[in-house]
């Protein structure tokens, strides 16, 4: 949501951008820290802001700076401060070693057709309006997750969400939330039976709702859990499919079908060992007077150093996959999505309206891979940069990443 500028800052956002925008004749800025993530998760600045410089040099921004008044202090090793409008202003200048240019910049294809996406500004950078009533746009890096990771790891633990007004539009309702909440807990409860709690975690837009919005997203229309299949033994993810079957009680409401007593989409299984790849499931039904929430659940595995995920046979001629469909053979087994599995190796407790959850420590890499621009809200699907096309279950040499 687009915040209206208090008066106090329009001044010194004015200067802000300004100040740094002619200072900087080589090099970027953008916002860092805890202003990076107040603007992705609240569109607004408060207290101290916090800006990053990369591929520039303190000299040249303090000459620049005296020469409209103002004095850069050198604080220590790459950090300095300045005074705007009374607002102190942090500045950490980056070098390559310490971030990757591709995590701050978008890649040369992208910049030669930026036409696709107005956000993406002619140094690689995402600019976003921070204002409908003046245009002020900010930039933040490119991996805007990934620079999160990386400066300030587990980031995302501590995040404070300004209340969202409805607009009247939302799938997600207070009533339904309440139930995709029960619903989430009592998965992760079928896990904890099974033995692997601590590899069941939010994925996709499940994810990017917790971290950015901190609910689910309103216009989303189920949730998504994923677990990590090479973690597991095939004895607990049976074990895990019949306690989600199992009939049981919670809230004083029986659901003699257990988990798939208001949403039962089957097991979709491997063709080589039979191992689950895929259900839908549901303790109420997500449409009608229950308006309950049903969720995807995904177990993902292992392969030439990504994770996959599939529907098996499901996926292999959706629209989903509309644009491959010259390159995915009809007669194939399967087609998969994937992001490189150092992503989801190492995974945080954190709390997401009073459940205790699992998230990938590399959260902001998820993100990044799942949805490039997340940081602004908008519609779309989780993006099909990697995708594994499977002929052959059971003929590894068959699999190819396209």
């Amino acid at each position: 949501m687009i915040q209206e500028i208090p008066r106090k800052y329009e001044t010194f956002i004015n200067k802000l951008i300004t100040v740094l925008g002619r200072s900087l004749v080589k090099g970027s800025w953008f916002l860092d820290g805890s202003s990076l993530i107040e603007f992705v998760v609240n569109r607004r600045l408060s207290g101290k802001i916090y800006v990053g410089c990369y591929q520039c040099d303190a000299k040249s921004i303090k000459q620049k700076m005296e020469r409209i008044g103002l004095a850069l202090e050198h604080k220590k090793d790459n950090k300095y401060s300045t005074i705007i409008e009374d607002i102190k202003v942090r500045i950490t200048i980056y070098s390559e070693k310490e971030i990757p240019k591709d995590v701050i910049y978008a890649p040369k294809y992208l910049m030669e057709d930026r036409k696709k996406d107005q956000a993406l500004g002619k140094n690689g950078l995402w600019y976003y309006l921070y204002s409908q009533l003046r245009p002020y746009k900010f930039p933040i890096p490119y991996k805007t997750g990934s620079f999160l990771d990386l400066t300030m790891p587990l980031w995302f633990k501590s995040l404070k969400h300004d209340p969202k007004k409805p607009t009247g539009n939302e799938f997600f309702t207070p009533l339904r939330i309440e139930n995709a909440k029960e619903l989430m807990f009592l998965l992760y409860e079928c896990a904890e039976t099974a033995g692997f709690r601590q590899y069941l975690f939010p994925g996709f837009g499940t994810l990017l709702g917790i971290i950015r919005e901190g609910s689910f997203i309103p216009t989303d229309r189920d949730m998504d859990h994923c677990i990590m299949g090479s973690k597991i033994t095939k004895e607990q993810e049976e074990r895990f499919l019949i306690e989600v079957a199992k009939k049981r009680k919670f809230k004083d409401n029986e659901y003699p079908n257990g988990l798939f007593t208001g949403r039962k989409r089957e097991p979709q299984r491997r063709k080589d060992n039979s191992r689950f790849l895929w259900f839908s499931c549901g303790h109420k039904k997500p449409s009608g007077k229950q308006t309950g929430c049903k969720s995807c659940v995904w177990k993902f595995f292992d392969h030439a150093g990504y994770s996959w995920h599939s529907k098996g046979g499901m996926w292999v001629k959706p629209e989903k996959f509309s644009e491959l469909r010259e390159s995915i053979a009809l007669e194939s087994d399967a087609v998969g999505k994937g992001i490189p599995s150092e992503y989801l190796q190492e995974f945080t407790t954190m709390t997401f309206q009073n459940i205790e959850i699992n998230v990938p420590v590399l959260a902001g890499h998820c993100l990044d891979a799942w949805y490039s621009s997340w940081a602004r809200p908008r519609k779309g699907c989780s993006e099909k940069k990697d995708v594994l096309l499977i002929p052959d279950w059971s003929n590894k040499k068959s699999w190819k990443m396209l």
